[in-house]
């Protein structure tokens, strides 16, 4: 697993890109609600990057924990696996996902797994999309949906990197209501969440606060806004303050570096330990 290159591309169309790749995304998560057992933390819903399929998988499920989806971001398609790897696959260019639902439902029949409890309801809400009111998925820059599997890619690389660092990490893990690839590193464990000392590390493709990828690092609790100082962030690293407390490094920041790879280490490292001090 190597780092890939970064480019400088077309910003607008990276975020339909992503929008269409987190509506997409969220039948794994409903496969998480529909066929695994719930836990309070969400993490049934959760995502695993896989790099040899460019790809996130849902958590298993079937009677023996053989079955998992998921999602090529590279070909925009779907993918159900059995623990034999034999793989059923739907491509999601000029379909909807009305025809997804219908191509999972006969595709879990076909591996002898009853598809009934499938359910679409989910506890949260996702940036709106046309692919969510019945318009057809659209692979129209091919090169764009390998920019976003090649920035995944690099998250998961890097985050696998600081997570084995880190005593207290969790498994690297995305997200699919923020669609953020992270963990949780606990420096000072408590039954009170909300005294909890910790650091959230990851990877964002993008949100209402940023057009572009990001990678992030937020100390919580959320230190005293006067502690917070730009210039003791490596690179070109900022903070953030607005909704959220975080130190922040877009793509933008770190594109144009001779080696990009270091850059973003650099940053996650030392604003790790910046963190580290402030809580």
């Amino acid at each position: 697993m190597d780092w890939q290159v970064i480019r400088n591309v077309d910003l607008e169309k990276l975020k339909q890109v992503r929008l269409q790749l987190h509506q997409a995304s969220q039948l794994l998560a409903a496969t998480g609600v529909s066929f695994v057992q719930n836990k309070a933390d969400d993490s049934h819903t959760n995502m695993q990057w896989l790099d040899d399929l460019k790809a996130f998988e849902s958590s298993a499920f079937g009677s023996h924990m053989q079955l998992r989806l998921a999602i090529n971001f590279e070909q925009l398609k779907l993918i159900l696996m059995d623990e034999d790897h034999d793989f059923s696959e739907f491509n999601l260019h000029g379909k909807t996902n009305e025809q997804a639902i219908s191509w999972y439902n006969n595709a879990l029949k076909s591996s002898n797994f009853d598809p009934s409890k499938l359910t679409l309801k989910l506890h949260y809400e996702i940036p709106k999309t046309d692919q969510a009111n019945g318009a057809p998925y659209d692979l129209f820059d091919p090169e764009l949906f390998k920019e976003h599997s090649n920035h995944f890619s690099n998250a998961n690389l890097v985050l696998q990197k600081i997570a084995s660092q880190y005593k207290g990490a969790s498994n690297v893990r995305c997200w699919p209501h923020h669609f953020d690839l992270g963990m949780l590193i606990v420096i000072e464990e408590n039954t009170d969440p909300e005294k909890m000392k910790s650091i959230g590390v990851g990877y964002s493709p993008g949100d209402d606060n940023y057009d572009e990828p990001y990678y992030y690092v937020s100390p919580w609790p959320y230190p005293h806004y006067s502690k917070l100082k730009n210039e003791e962030l490596p690179g070109n690293g900022k903070w953030h303050i607005t909704g959220f407390v975080s130190a922040i490094l877009t793509a933008s920041d770190f594109q144009n570096e001779k080696n990009q790879q270091q850059a973003v280490m650099d940053f996650l490292e030392k604003t790790i330990k910046i963190s580290k001090s402030m809580i």
